[in-house]
């Protein structure tokens, strides 16, 4: 990169390891586990993301929350870690653990997801809430449920995280965990802007709020308190 003359760089490869050596202003739109120490970053407030979706289960009636990630996710992006933090630490707070086979592994597609949740649910279901750390995973996983003739949200509420445009015309409807791709995008744009400048130094890492948006698949049922296509939203910085 530095031979093709690029002055500075945002980082968005979800894997690709950062070189320690790297002199190069760059600003990381998602954080590694082994990223370099000082790399600026820009992320959600994915704990607190997790968080709101341990909330929103409690809030329907859940007593056995699971949660569904990709394993090689979990292991490489805090990212992904901090949304199975907050989730885990919400959780506990009300008194409620998540045990291990309360985790559910699969890759991060709708195929994926949907045959895990459909060999799970086969086997046995001892869950009645579901928090997917991704929407495309959710929506395969309310795929997995409805093949085993598991009705969503009467038996199991479900709730993914990104708020993708697929949320609002699912069914149910997808409640989710929506973040500011806009703004996440335009500071880290500002943040390498400044850096070129050379006005960035020590920015670390800026973490954007995330919004509760409660759909169908969390809907309790007798209770319907949503009111626009958009759904329902609460926001916790």
């Amino acid at each position: 990169l530095l031979g093709k003359h690029i002055d500075g760089m945002l980082y968005i490869s979800r894997f690709t390891p950062i070189p320690e050596s790297s002199q190069l202003p760059m600003v990381c739109l998602d954080r590694l586990h082994h990223q370099p120490e000082g790399l600026a970053s820009v992320t959600s407030n994915n704990r607190m993301g997790g968080r709101l979706a341990a909330r929103a289960l409690l809030d329907a009636g859940c007593v056995r929350p699971a949660i569904l990630c990709s394993h090689e996710d979990l292991e490489l992006l805090l990212t992904v870690n901090d949304r199975f933090q907050g989730f885990r630490q919400e959780l506990a707070e009300n008194h409620i653990s998540l045990d291990k086979r309360d985790i559910i592994f699969s890759s991060l597609s709708i195929p994926e997801s949907r045959q895990t949740i459909r060999r799970l649910v086969k086997r046995s279901r001892n869950f009645d809430g579901l928090f997917a750390t991704s929407d495309i995973s959710a929506i395969g996983a309310m795929a997995g449920l409805a093949d085993n003739g598991v009705r969503v949200p009467e038996e199991v509420k479900v709730i993914g995280f990104d708020d993708i445009s697929y949320c609002r015309y699912v069914n149910p409807s997808l409640s989710t965990i929506r973040q500011d791709t806009t703004r996440l995008g335009a500071e880290a744009a500002r943040m390498l802007l400044e850096m070129l400048e050379g006005r960035g130094e020590g920015m670390g890492n800026l973490e954007i709020p995330v919004e509760l948006v409660r759909r169908d698949s969390t809907a309790v049922l007798g209770c319907r308190r949503y009111k626009t296509p958009g759904g329902s939203r609460l926001g916790l910085d």
